[in-house]
């Protein structure tokens, strides 16, 4: 399975996106963009694997949802990763 897409919470994103991003293949195909709990509001970095699917804006929406279903009173886990499978 495929990864579509990654979500970082706000503590470890810097330091996630700066790893992610050292591939000089990652630099030119992935992208981020602002995600957020909709319960809590907690901002996340989802990193787009690649830049160019078309289902990508499905994907930070579907990415949102999962990240929400998991809050537990504004606690989440620190990567939330969106596969080939749940991305369908």
């Amino acid at each position: 399975m495929s990864i579509k897409a990654i979500a970082f919470h706000g503590s470890v994103a810097l330091d996630k996106t700066h790893e992610y991003f050292e591939s000089p293949e990652a630099r030119f195909q992935s992208e981020t963009q602002a995600g957020k709990c909709v319960k809590c509001s907690l901002a996340f970095a989802i990193v787009l694997l690649v830049k160019s699917d078309p289902r990508n804006l499905e994907y930070v929406g579907h990415l949102n949802a999962i990240i929400g279903e998991d809050c537990i009173g504004g606690l989440h886990k620190d990567e939330y990763v969106l596969d080939e499978s749940e991305g369908n």
